[in-house]
């Protein structure tokens, strides 16, 4: 793996030698090799009858409505700890690496990924477009309203945190299956190919 990786980072500094601005598209796979299991394909959390229902009431915004206090502790313990985990990879501390030494006049990232892993690495916020969002993040399920300190204090699975304004229960500001992506990643990202 090494050897192909090697190659692999060559190539990309060979083919970026010239370029101006650095778009890099990432996915699960990018995720998969600092531990945290993909939704789909093989050891995907979505997999088989259990990952099914899984998805059905913990990836919807139907669980979150219905049984917010069991999905919250699942999400805790079955999602965001995995996730928390999770440290950056070689492959993320090469594209930084990419990014801080070279002349490029804007180098940016476009993800699927839900783990902030690209900002661990050291890229800054305003680098990156979290397309489906971040499990680093929340927002009250009631107004909307973002929940920027929740991870201060980490997270507990038999406590969901309470909106400061309405009292309503955090959930991660992440895209659930059936709901749009959020416009503000996509314009972003957008933003970034332009």
């Amino acid at each position: 793996m090494v050897a192909t990786f090697s190659s692999s980072m060559t190539r990309a500094i060979e083919g970026t030698a010239k370029a101006r601005n650095v778009v890099v598209f990432t996915g699960a796979g990018m995720s998969a090799d600092s531990g945290v299991n993909p939704f789909r394909g093989r050891n995907g959390a979505w997999n088989g009858i259990f990952g099914k229902l899984a998805l059905l009431w913990g990836g919807t915004p139907i669980g979150w409505k219905w049984t917010p206090s069991f999905v919250w502790g699942r999400f805790v313990n079955d999602f965001y700890g995995p996730i928390a985990a999770a440290k950056p990879h070689p492959g993320h501390t090469a594209l930084q690496e990419l990014n801080e030494n070279s002349n490029f006049d804007s180098f940016a990232y476009i993800t699927m990924n839900v783990d902030s892993l690209h900002q661990a690495s050291g890229a800054k916020n305003d680098q990156v477009a979290e397309v489906h969002g971040s499990v680093m993040k929340y927002r009250c399920m009631s107004c909307n309203q973002k929940m920027p300190n929740l991870l201060n204090d980490g997270l507990d699975p038999k406590k969901q945190p309470r909106c400061e304004s309405c009292g309503g229960r955090a959930r991660p500001d992440v895209t659930l299956f059936t709901v749009r992506v959020v416009w503000r990643s996509s314009t972003a990202g957008c933003y970034f190919v332009h």
